[in-house]
């Protein structure tokens, strides 16, 4: 039996119209073509400009399908493969026009489809290391709420991704959906791409790439760059030829905050976590399945009532927030050690 991603969809509307949005869902993942635009010219461009996929680039996704799904089995969730017609590398103009991409790799959750640029077949292990990232973003859960919009006719809105949650009737300053937990998100994906980075490394289809990732001259260009920019040296994952750029794991201030929480959890309930790998693995649970309540108790153990709340304030981009989340976290954890200590 085919594996296929559990469609899930909320809102008071019609079972009816739950169903018909099911099915277009199913639709959608299954026959690609059906995402593309209606506009005939827009989407003559896009087919026009789609890289063919090479035999080592289907062999990695391949790869990254099987061990995404190894890794939902461990977390207790049902796994589902991604088809290969599922990913479409293009080059940025036409990413950026269909999937509204702002980097290399974007996962749309609306057309169930994986946008990667065509500059990541420069290196097949930057290839590798973006797809996977896109692609557990694809298998977490994802539950679209339904409503009736002013002209009568249902619309759907994002509810939830991974442990992102949304606010769909909820607007920010600049006029966007209001989300909760966008830095935490990528911030677990991001620690699980770095554990599966040595992985990737060891397929065949990697032999040249990692020949070059461990010679004399990317070694110094590695620590050199790690000693300037201050990025771990082990997340420096492809340097170009003269050592002028770099491509590295993303999302590093969020997963400092994530791994700070995960210390801090482990300390706390030692018993139960020995390590905070083992804190990580509830994160990446929850990203599967969507529980947040579990989080939701290690966070209030460890950092009292509002614990949480901190958690989901944190963004993704470079910011303050993110550095005020940490330090709000830090004095949280302050006052519960001192409370317990009454």
């Amino acid at each position: 039996m085919e594996k296929l991603p559990k469609f899930e969809v909320i809102g008071d509307v019609p079972e009816k119209e739950k169903a018909d949005y099911i099915a277009r869902k199913r639709d959608i993942f299954e026959k690609q073509e059906r995402i593309l635009p209606e506009d005939d010219k827009l989407r003559k461009e896009i087919e026009n400009a789609e890289y063919t996929k090479t035999p080592e680039q289907i062999a990695i996704l391949n790869f990254i399908n099987e061990e995404t799904n190894r890794l939902m089995k461990e977390c207790g969730v049902e796994p589902f493969d991604i088809p290969i017609e599922n990913y479409h590398i293009l080059p940025e103009k036409e990413l950026k026009k269909f999937f509204d991409a702002q980097s290399s790799g974007t996962y749309s959750s609306r057309a169930y489809a994986i946008g990667l640029s065509s500059d990541l077949r420069s290196n097949l292990l930057w290839f590798a290391t973006v797809a996977f990232h896109e692609s557990l973003h694809m298998k977490a859960r994802e539950v679209a709420q339904l409503y009736r919009g002013e002209e009568g006719k249902y619309k759907e809105k994002r509810y939830r991704a991974g442990i992102k949650v949304f606010s769909p009737h909820q607007k920010d300053i600049n006029g966007n959906s209001v989300t909760h937990f966008s830095g935490a998100d990528e911030g677990v994906i991001a620690w699980q791409e770095k554990i599966n980075f040595s992985k990737l490394l060891e397929l065949p289809e990697l032999a040249e790439e990692r020949k070059e990732y461990e010679s004399e001259k990317s070694e110094i260009f590695r620590s050199r760059i790690s000693l300037e920019k201050e990025i771990p040296e082990d997340e420096i994952i492809c340097v170009n030829q003269d050592g002028t750029s770099w491509q590295n794991i993303g999302y590093p201030e969020q997963r400092k905050v994530l791994e700070y929480v995960c210390e801090e959890i482990s300390k706390e309930l030692k018993d139960k976590y020995p390590s905070k790998e083992d804190v990580f693995r509830e994160f990446l649970k929850a990203t599967f399945n969507g529980n947040l309540i579990v989080i939701a108790r290690l966070m209030k153990q460890t950092f009292g009532g509002k614990g949480l709340r901190a958690l989901g304030m944190m963004k993704t981009g470079k910011n303050n927030i993110v550095n005020n989340v940490l330090e709000m976290l830090r004095g949280m954890r302050r006052d519960t050690l001192h409370e317990s200590q009454l």
